[in-house]
This record gives structure tokens, sequence and C-alpha cells, in this order.
């Protein structure tokens, strides 16, 4: 009975209830695990795997495949490699030694990667390569056969050995049976580069060591136990990991259906292999269509989870044994924690709740008020974190565009803390940019108070499927994230259209806008915010257009059309003629070029700058500098420039003003006097020639002449004087048979010691050796 009334004491009660608590929860926790955790941990397990197989070929594919086809385009500007596709080889022996070095150089540059470099010169019909030398076929393939079959492939854009890449139809990889030549793996490309009307000039070929692709998958499958090999494209096993293994045309045939023939770039499946059932994981290598495949035995892959299985079961009866013990313990002893508690509470809070003297205040009625002064301050709290929820969305969208938000988990997190649901699959970067000259004219003030409602109004836009993220990345900029349920360019139009005229209508102001590619990952953001202002930056050659879509400017972005030489060359022409009109027309060639949705951003700075280029060396030959020209008007008109068709109308100000100074200084030249002074030096080559003594001659001055005849002239007296001795003593050298000394009296040097230092210092060698430099061409 004691017993009985025992168990009816809290204490017990208690004891019990914590007991059974226990002992049920665990068994239900253990249960759970043991059905769900062993699953999800194997399937984790198989996506690790298939991880390590798409990670393995990827350091495949970029190590070698790609590496190898950089080598191809160093080989194929090469030019010491393309002189023989242009020229005949009699003649030019030293240039094919200088090619083969070239290839030597590049096999031994890569020693664990290339086994040999060939190079067939169609118009020679001659192959070239790394280990052989030259070798004259004269039509003759079959004496060389790997350079037939490689022909044969290459000859034949529908073969099923080739493997259309992205850029072009004549890149391939492919594997050939070279005679009696064991398997090799070979890069085989034609020559140039860009094929004009479908023909090749020739080849270059690239021969892969297979054992860099046998020591890669080797080593990646020694990690996972199993076995890594590599198939091409018609179902042949290029490289495997382990040599003695061997598959049946029925295994074969298996991973052609399963693995070749998929879509997929990568993925995982189960399959008997020679009685094992096996994981099978397999990824597609980019560069090549190939497919590398690794192979695990299904029990090695639940060999751990069996252990973490019995591992379960222990630490559920172990965590049921020391439950028990611990909530005896802590039972027994329950008001220990309770005033520990309120110790605690005291201790924080103050003398507001110390102890009364006759113990009349109840605990749990303290530490409720307690908690209702925490609630206070909580509230005060949150109300603060309220106050700072715009600085928060800042800060995420300034860490999505400048990739500081490293997890998708902590995106979210920070999605969920601001109360902002983005589930939509799409994500982009819209760029609004409000025009230069008008916001500087706004105080600090307005400026604010203009992206703060722009921010407002781009945010509560409304459309289905669609939300988006606004904040201001610059004084004059706003970003804007969005996400979408498709790749809708429309509705984006629609949003920045609204923007707009938003902003036309209440401050009159004029954006304009970008949209960067589209995602379907957030942490990559800040690749679509990039791509976005380096659209916005096109708005300088198309001033009219406020609107720069992926769409259109992603591909202009990423051409490579070239303008044509034509403006360049008038220019030049134009400014040699002091031909204002037809300057104006090269221009404004250029000019509309610009606008036309074909060139890339860089192409067309770059044209640019060639064209003001031809200017300042124009104003260079006629031995002008930029500050006589460029005054302080100028360059306040240039600071101004906010477009190409200012500059445009800048630069032919500066042109058209730079004409009227030459015409102007023109007046003033005295071309006679220079040229009577260039013909007594002409005809008095044997004598002094002096300055003083030609100045006298002419009339006027010695600083005054040298002044005209640098101006005229482009090069001081001295050194035209001497240009002229020394082409009439070349002249001497290699038409008669006089002296050397001879010859330095009848040019005006007394000292043939000194007439030779001259004579090497213009030519490079001695008279003497010129001479029999002569001789030998005649």
């Amino acid at each position: 009975m004691k017993l009985l009334r025992r168990f009816n004491t809290v204490l017990y009660q208690l004891f019990v209830s914590y007991a059974v608590l226990i002992i049920v929860t665990t068994l239900i926790v253990g249960l759970a695990s043991y059905l769900f955790f062993t699953a999800n941990f194997n399937r984790e397990v198989k996506k690790m795997h298939r991880g390590t197989v798409v990670h393995t070929g990827e350091l495949l594919d970029h190590n070698v495949f790609r590496k190898t086809e950089s080598m191809y385009m160093d080989l194929a500007v090469n030019a010491d490699i393309s002189f023989l596709f242009q020229r005949a080889i009699p003649g030019n022996h030293a240039n094919i030694v200088r090619a083969k070095r070239v290839l030597e150089h590049k096999v031994n540059a890569y020693p664990h990667l290339v086994q040999s470099i060939s190079i067939y010169y169609q118009n020679h019909d001659v192959l070239l390569t790394s280990h052989g030398g030259i070798t004259y076929l004269n039509g003759d393939s079959s004496s060389d056969p790997f350079h037939r079959d490689l022909m044969t492939v290459l000859a034949q854009p529908d073969s099923s050995e080739r493997w259309i890449g992205r850029e072009s139809g004549e890149r391939e990889y492919t594997v050939l049976s070279a005679g009696h030549d064991p398997l090799k793996v070979v890069y085989g490309r034609t020559y140039p580069i860009l094929l004009h009307n479908g023909e090749m000039q020739g080849y270059i070929a690239i021969v892969l060591k297979t054992s860099v692709i046998t020591d890669m998958i080797r080593s990646a499958a020694a990690d996972e136990h199993g076995l890594l090999f590599v198939m091409d494209h018609v179902g042949r096993v290029i490289s495997i990991g382990d040599s003695h293994m061997r598959f049946t045309e029925e295994q074969e045939d298996m991973f052609k259906q399963k693995v070749m023939a998929s879509e997929q770039t990568w993925g995982t499946f189960t399959e008997s292999i020679n009685g094992v059932r096996s994981v099978i994981s397999y990824a597609a290598l980019p560069t090549t269509g190939w497919k590398l495949i690794g192979m695990t035995p299904v029990e090695r892959f639940y060999e751990k989870s069996s252990i973490i299985q019995r591992k379960l079961i222990i630490i559920c009866m172990l965590a049921i044994a020391i439950g028990i013990a611990i909530s005896y313990f802590f039972i027994a002893k329950l008001y220990n924690p309770l005033n520990k508690v309120m110790q605690s509470v005291r201790s924080m809070l103050g003398a507001r709740f110390a102890p009364h003297p006759d113990y009349s205040l109840n605990e749990y009625a303290l530490i409720n008020e307690a908690i209702s002064g925490l609630s206070e301050k909580v509230g005060k709290l949150e109300a603060t974190v309220e106050d700072n929820v715009p600085l928060i969305k800042h800060h995420l969208i300034v860490g999505l565009l400048h990739n500081t938000v490293h997890t998708d988990q902590e995106f979210r997190d920070k999605l969920a803390y601001l109360q902002i649901a983005m589930t939509e699959p799409y994500y982009t970067v819209v760029m609004i940019e409000i025009d230069e000259q008008q916001i500087n004219e706004l105080s600090v003030q307005n400026k604010q108070i203009i992206l703060y409602n722009l921010i407002r109004e781009l945010e509560d836009w409304e459309h289905p499927h669609f939300s988006c993220l606004a904040a201001s990345s610059s004084d004059r900029h706003i970003a804007v994230v969005v996400n979408t349920g498709s790749r809708d360019e429309d509705a984006i139009r629609g949003l920045t259209d609204y923007c707009f005229e938003y902003a036309s209508r209440n401050f009159r102001l004029q954006l304009s806008g970008a949209a960067g590619g589209w995602t379907d990952d957030p942490l990559q953001l800040y690749h679509s915010f990039r791509e976005a202002g380096q659209y916005l930056a096109y708005k300088y050659y198309m001033p009219l257009t406020n609107w720069f879509p992926d769409s259109v400017y992603g591909r202009r972005q990423q051409s490579r059309e070239r303008m044509p030489e034509q403006h360049l060359d008038a220019l030049h022409n134009a400014l040699k003629h002091k031909d204002m009109d037809a300057v104006r027309t090269s221009i404004d060639s250029f000019v509309q070029l610009c606008e036309q949705d074909r060139y890339s951003l860089e192409h067309c700075e770059q044209r640019w700058r060639e064209m003001v280029g031809i200017y300042h060396k124009y104003v260079k030959d006629i031995q002008l500098t930029s500050s006589e020209l460029i005054t302080g008007h100028y360059m306040e008109q240039f600071d101004q420039v906010k477009d190409i068709h200012q500059f445009r109308q800048w630069l032919l100000d500066l042109i058209a003003m730079t004409f009227r100074y030459i015409d102007e200084r023109n007046l003033n030249k005295t071309n006679d006097m220079v040229d009577k002074a260039r013909k007594y030096c002409e005809e008095h080559l044997a004598m002094s020639l002096s300055l003083s003594e030609v100045a006298e001659e002419v009339g006027i001055s010695p600083g005054y002449l040298s002044q005209l005849f640098k101006e005229l002239t482009g090069t001081n007296f001295v050194d035209y004087v001497t240009g002229l001795r020394m082409e009439k003593a070349s002249e001497l050298v290699v038409s008669t048979g006089l002296s050397i000394e001879q010859i330095a009296q009848q040019v005006g040097y007394n000292s043939p010691t000194y007439f030779i230092k001259k004579f090497k210092g213009s030519y490079g060698v001695t008279p003497k050796v010129y001479r029999y430099h002569h001789s030998l061409r005649q």
C-alpha cells in the first residue's frame, strides 16, 4: 500500500510519465530513422557518386580536351605554322625547321598530354610531324594510314565519327584506327579555322597520350572503390580504369541504349554486370560528346548504411537508459531548476523581483510578470527591426548582385525574415538608369525622394506570377531583381514602360533600362546584373533607344562581326587632303554602323579609338601638338559630351578648327627657301655643308633656316644632310668600284673611319659588307 501511495506523489508520477515518454519517443524516432534515414543516406551516396563522376568528367574535359583545343588555336594562329599554308616549300626550308620546332615545343610543353602533332599542307601534299619531320606524300595517302583515316573523317561531314562543336562544323574529336597502331585519341581540325566555301587547306592533328585519360579516371575510381571508363558516341570504350575489365556485346549494347542514347547530360541507374548488381552513373563530356561512366557494386554502396543501422539500434538503447536515469535525477530535484530560474530572474531584473520576508509572492506569478516585461522589450526590439527592414532588404539585393550571398538557404532565410515570397523558377536583373544631366540638377534630398518613389512603384507593380525587389545601386541607378514563372520579356518590358511613364509624368525624368540574362539560380544573379550594366553602356552609341533587352543585346555583345575598314581609310584620306565633307561622311558612316544591332560594344569602342587615333596621328605628322589645338573651350565642351552624336559634333568642330589653323600657318611658310637649301645640299655633297654656309647661300639666318627645315621636312638639317650623304654613298658603293676612301671624300667625309661609322649607323653594316651583300643578290 505504501508503494501504491508513493506512486500517487508527483515525483513518481512524473518519473513514470517521463520514462514512458522517453521509451515511446526513442522507439518511434529509432524506427523512423531505421526506415527513412538509411534510404535517404543511400540516395545521398548515389548522388555523391554521380557528383564524383560529373566532377571527374569536368576535370577530364577541362584538363585534356579543352586544353587540346586551345593548343590547336595556338598552332593555327602561329606565323611559322600558317606560313607554309600560303607559301611554296622550295626556298623556305628555314620556315619548315621553325614550324617543326614549334610542334616539338608544344609536345615538350605538354609531355603528359600530347604524344605527337601532325600538320598536313594540302596544297603541297606534305605532312609535317613533331616526331618524324616532313613527309612528301606525292598523292599516295596509303603510305600513311593515319593520314588517310583522318582525311576520310574530315572530308565526310556526315560521318558517324564526327562530333560537331559549338562554334563551327569543322571541329571534332574522334577515335581512329591508324593502320596497325593501337587505338589513338586524336583531335583533328581543318585549317583555316573558318573555312571559306567549305574548302580546307589542310589540317592539324594532335594525338593524345591515352595514359593521361586512363590515369585520371583510374585515380578517381580509386577514391570511389569502383570502375570508371569513357565511351565514345558509337559505344566504343576509349579508356578504362581497370585494364583487365572486358564487357560482353550484350553489356555494350546495354550501355549504348541506356547511356549513349540518353539525351541527358548525366544520370544514374542500377544494372547487373557479370552477375553483380551495380550502381552506374554517367556524365557527358561537353567538348567531345563522349560519356564518362562510373560503376560501383550495390553492396559497397549499402555496406556503410548497414553499419549505421546497427549503430542506430545501440544508440536508441543507450538513449533510453540515459534518458530514464537523467529524468529520475531531475524529477527528484524538481524544485532545484525552478529555484535557479527564480535566481536568474532576480539577478537580471533587479530589486523589483527580490524575495519578500513573508514569502507571500508566488514564484510562477513572478515568472509571469518577468515574461510580461520581457515581452514589452521584445516588442520594442521588433519595432526597431521593422524600421530597418528597408536596409535589410537593400543589403540582400546588394549581396545577390555582388555575389556575397553564398547559399540558397541564406537567401531563403532572409526572404522569410522580410516576409517576401519568391517561389517562381526564373530570375533576372533589370537596371533602371536616370538621365545623368537631369539627376545632377537635383538636390540630394530630391534624389532620394525620387529613388524611393521609383522603387516603391516597381515593387508594387502587379502581374501574374511576377514579383520583384528593387534597390538603388547608385544615385542614378536602380537594380531590380525579378522573379517570374516564365522567361517573359514582354512582362519585363511592361514593368519598365510603367516605370518610365511614371517618372516622366511625375518628375519629368527620362529613364533607360536594360535586362540581363535569365537564370534559375538566384545565387547567379550577379552575372545578370553585370550583363545589364554592359547593355546600358550601349546607350552611348544609341542615345535614342531607352530599352536594352538581353534577347537583342546579348547576341550583340557576343557578336564577332567586324566593321568594314573603308571608313577608317576614308577618314585618313580626308584628313590628308583636308576635305571636310569627306571627313563628315566617314564619321557619319561610322555612327550609322554603331547604331546597327550587329557590332559589340567593345568593337565599337575599339573602332572609335582608332578613328580618334587617326586624327592624333595626323596632327602629329604635321608637327602640331594637342595643346595648340584643344583649348579650354574645347575641353569644356568635351566634358559635356554624353553620347556619340555629341562626340561626333565635337570631333567635327575640332577637325574643322585644325584645318583652319593649318591654312593660317601655311600662309607664313617659305617653301622656296627650303627647296633652294635642299637643292644646294644635293649638288654640293662633297663640301662641308654647315648650317651657316647653306643659310648664307639661301640668304636667311641659320636659326630661321633650321626652323623652316624642321617644320617642312619633319627632320632637322643635320639629319637631312647625313641622309643625303648616306644615300649617295650607298649608290657609289654598289654601282662603282671606288675605294671606301674615295667614296668618303665624294660625300663630304675627310675621315674614312668616321664615314664607315656613319654608314654602319644608317644601314647596319659597313660599306664593304654592304657591297658584298649586294653582289650576292646580283
